[in-house]
């Protein structure tokens, strides 16, 4: 367990410069959005909280980019003749992937609340919105963690054939043919999706909550920013998130065979 903590450690600092230039073009963005607005409409601190919300939404990016720069750094050879087992080794990246990204995430979530605690953003803060706030933030990561993570493990799995392939294959045609792979399954997979079998399989569970959540309206004047939204109701099923779960599993314990079995060698 040490020895893996360890690990997770070395995975962070290899990676720490994806966290640098993610922080590094928060401020960038963020000071260009204040200098413009500033200028033409003179509510430049106001907006950053606008510009910090669309910033939190482009971290759904921010682990795939993370495993490619950790991907670039690493001394393949050295890391894939590591004693530890393949399902380790991918479990750090992606472990020290997320932390770096809450990481990330906290502290662009600081461009939101300083105008707002500036009193430079009009909420509407009455009872309702109130209580809908912590709803809106856990759907929000909830939502983002998924999706990323879900992403950030297909694509791995294909990176790994991709490397598989490159034993037996020119670099060139190994890219082709994962990539060719890659797309003949998404499509399939799209079309499973809309079977009736697919559909019972995954549609249970269900959950329903209204919530303040989709119908943002941003107005702003000289005085300021004022953020105000409408009831939306969210429905999910919990058959999707295990049925997705269940296949990310595979996909991941797969990647990890393919790195003991053919790979490690």
């Amino acid at each position: 367990m040490n020895t893996w903590l360890h690990l997770i450690k070395k995975e962070f600092h290899l990676g720490k410069g994806m966290l640098y230039g993610a922080m590094i073009a928060t401020i960038i963005i963020t000071s260009l959005s204040y200098i413009l607005t500033e200028s033409y409409f003179g509510i430049g601190l106001s907006h950053v909280s606008m510009t910090a919300l669309f910033l939190m939404a482009f971290h759904i990016l921010f682990l795939l980019g993370y495993f490619y720069h950790s991907m670039q750094k690493e001394n393949l050879h050295v890391w894939l003749h590591n004693t530890l087992p393949g399902y380790a080794l991918l479990g750090a990246k992606l472990v020290a992937g997320l932390i770096s990204m809450f990481i990330s995430l906290l502290f662009t979530s600081l461009f939101i609340f300083i105008p707002i605690l500036l009193g430079l953003v009009e909420l509407p803060l009455n009872e309702i919105f109130a209580l809908n706030v912590t709803q809106i933030m856990a759907m929000f990561l909830f939502m983002l963690f998924q999706f990323t993570i879900s992403m950030t493990i297909v694509l791995l799995f294909f990176y790994i054939l991709y490397l598989l392939f490159k034993k037996y294959l020119k670099p060139t045609l190994s890219f082709i043919v994962s990539a060719v792979l890659f797309v003949t399954s998404m499509y399939f997979y799209g079309e499973l999706t809309e079977t009736a079998f697919f559909q019972t399989l995954t549609q249970w569970g269900y959950v329903s909550q209204t919530i303040q959540f989709g119908e943002f309206n941003f107005s702003f004047d000289q005085t300021g920013l004022e953020m105000s939204g409408a009831n939306t109701e969210v429905s999910l099923y919990v058959g999707d998130f295990v049925i997705q779960g269940i296949l990310l599993i595979i996909l991941f314990a797969t990647s990890s065979w393919i790195l003991d079995r053919k790979l490690e060698v």
